[in-house]
């Protein structure tokens, strides 16, 4: 059984310390409280990409902001996907390089909107 359906993963996700943490609320955060694949949606969850670092959890390196609509019908068929193509160790890790890099693409629009904006106001 891996972690994600560990009794301690569970009890962790569940808990006060995770709800109320820093780690959750700064993931969050991380596009203004939006998904990282679509940002017109908001983000609900915290999603783990690894659990290497349970309890030790950081934002982009562990943790992306994720709306659970998209979870379910983007992310969950394709980590599947990548899993039957890939094996289960590259896919999963192909799949975290591709959150973390949704997350890096959509700061890199809004710092090119930002300066766009900045040069408009300077002209």
């Amino acid at each position: 059984m891996g972690k994600f359906l560990s009794p301690e993963y569970r009890a962790y996700i569940n808990s006060p310390q995770w709800k109320r943490g820093w780690r959750r609320g700064l993931t969050l955060r991380l596009l203004f409280g939006r998904d990282c694949i679509l940002p017109i949606f908001p983000a609900h969850d915290a999603d783990h990409i690894t659990y290497r670092n349970l309890t030790r959890e950081l934002p982009l390196r562990d943790l992306v902001p994720l709306n659970r609509i998209v979870h379910r019908q983007v992310i969950t068929p394709l980590r599947d996907l990548l899993r039957w193509l890939l094996g289960r160790k590259l896919g999963n890790g192909v799949l975290a390089w591709f959150l973390r890099g949704c997350v890096l693409f959509w700061w890199g629009v809004i710092f090119a909107i930002v300066a766009q904006i900045a040069a408009l106001m300077q002209s």
